[in-house]
């Protein structure tokens, strides 16, 4: 690599920022696959949330080791407050925060970037004239990092956009991978706003990344879409997706689809935001249905939690209304609580098998394969 190829391959320089909060068992195989990029211009700030355990020594002693590295030390405040003060001071690091060749990504403390993937975002920038955002697909890896599930970029839209509307039509459309994740893009460090969010936005455990990548969307006149996987996605079973309380759960999924219809409606109709109404129907059924079909819960209260459900304005407006997918919400709007209860029992049943039998099929076509 001549000279003027390294002030080439230096223009672009990429902030990484990584919430970190009881990461032990991941933290270091995470931030070595930062360090371990061909692309040398990054900066790397690490978030300790508040750890009780060792992690906040580790990322010291990565930051000790690496001037591009920098540590934030703060009580645990949650994933929100983490991402924005990595981005705060991300903005101090950069020379200038509103520069076209500076980009932000996030990276969970127990996933990882693949090996070149700065390398290829940086040709996507380059190539398409600096993006306001360039979106890429995940692997799914276990905990011990063995292959789950491929990511198939050929199922997926995969081109440049350059216009607000057609971007929002896409990470809303109804076949798409996992748009709403902040691991899935980056993002010129001049589109991220730092006015803060109402406190009950603040306290979400559950879908939090969506709202903030939403508001991205929903800045973006340019983006690109990759058709290739440059994230791990670490399938972690203690992680806050998978422990989370159902009720908080639940009320999550509601503030969270609230808020991001309401920043929709302002680019989009009601006909072209009814993906999105089917979607966030699908994943409050979902989070719905476990309490529903659960042993632990008598029959009054889960009518009473499909009560309270159904009495929140926000559930309603944006979700039981508008959607026309499930017939079982469609009951919950209505006050038939009762026949909604045994319909969402049902589709749970349903979907139990459905999962069931998709992974027969999985297992047994992959010992095909390998037969083969």
């Amino acid at each position: 690599m001549d000279g003027g190829d390294i002030i080439r391959h230096m223009a672009v320089e990429f902030y990484i920022c990584i919430p970190v909060y009881n990461s032990e068992k991941f933290l270091d195989r995470c931030i070595s696959s930062i360090l371990g990029q061909n692309h040398m211009a990054w900066h790397l700030v690490l978030v300790d949330d508040g750890s009780v355990d060792s992690s906040g020594d580790i990322c010291d002693r990565y930051a000790d080791s690496d001037g591009r590295i920098r540590v934030i030390h703060q009580d645990n405040q949650g994933q929100i407050r983490a991402r924005n003060n990595a981005v705060r001071t991300a903005r101090q690091m950069s020379a200038n925060d509103k520069a076209d060749n500076a980009y932000v990504l996030f990276v969970d403390s127990d996933d990882r970037l693949k090996e070149g993937a700065l390398d290829t975002l940086f040709k996507a920038i380059e190539e398409n004239g600096y993006p306001d955002m360039v979106v890429y697909g995940s692997d799914k890896v276990s905990e011990a990092g063995i292959l789950l599930e491929r990511y198939d970029g050929s199922k997926y839209f995969h081109g440049t956009l350059t216009d607000r509307k057609d971007i929002l039509k896409t990470v809303i459309a109804p076949v798409k991978p996992n748009y709403c994740s902040l691991w899935s893009k980056a993002t010129r460090i001049g589109l991220f706003d730092s006015d803060g969010y109402d406190e009950e936005l603040l306290d979400m455990r559950w879908g939090e990344d969506a709202i903030q990548s939403f508001e991205l969307f929903c800045r973006s006149d340019s983006a690109v879409f990759l058709d290739k996987a440059l994230y791990e996605y670490t399938v972690n079973h203690k992680s806050v997706t998978h422990t989370l309380d159902f009720r908080k759960g639940i009320a999550d999924t509601i503030r969270g689809n609230a808020y991001i219809g309401h920043l929709l409606e302002s680019e989009l109709t009601d006909a072209e935001m009814q993906p999105f109404y089917e979607d966030a129907a699908d994943k409050l059924l979902s989070m719905i249905s476990g309490p529903m079909v659960s042993t632990r819960l008598a029959g009054k209260e889960k009518i009473a939690l499909l009560k309270s459900t159904a009495a929140d304005d926000s559930c309603r407006e944006y979700i039981l209304c508008r959607q026309k997918r499930h017939r079982s919400l469609s009951l919950m709007a209505e006050g038939e609580y009762d026949k909604a209860l045994k319909s969402i029992q049902m589709w749970s049943i349903g979907q139990f098998f459905l999962f069931a039998y998709l992974k027969t099929v999985r297992f047994i076509s992959g010992r095909f394969r390998k037969s083969s």
